[in-house]
């Protein structure tokens, strides 16, 4: 039988979905996804503030980055 595959958003949605409809105590269902209870909070906030599309994957890139020279004739030397 083959695994399923599932990533991170989509566990962050099923985590929301089920603290939503079922009767487990929010902690109890903190600790089966090994969140802790700050984080799951910060979830369902999320969630309710942005909906479902929060939990889809969006990459993120930084406006800097602290590395990279902002025109490679400053990186030259002038010696």
């Amino acid at each position: 039988m083959p695994w399923k595959e599932r990533d991170a958003m989509s566990l962050r949605l099923e985590f929301v979905l089920r603290s939503l409809t079922e009767p487990t105590p929010f902690r109890t269902l903190c600790a089966e996804y090994g969140v802790s209870p700050k984080t799951g909070y910060k979830w369902k906030q999320r969630f309710f503030q942005e909906g479902p599309p929060v939990f889809t994957i969006s990459r993120v890139v930084p406006p800097r980055a602290p590395r990279r020279c902002r025109n490679r004739s400053s990186a030259r030397s002038s010696g």
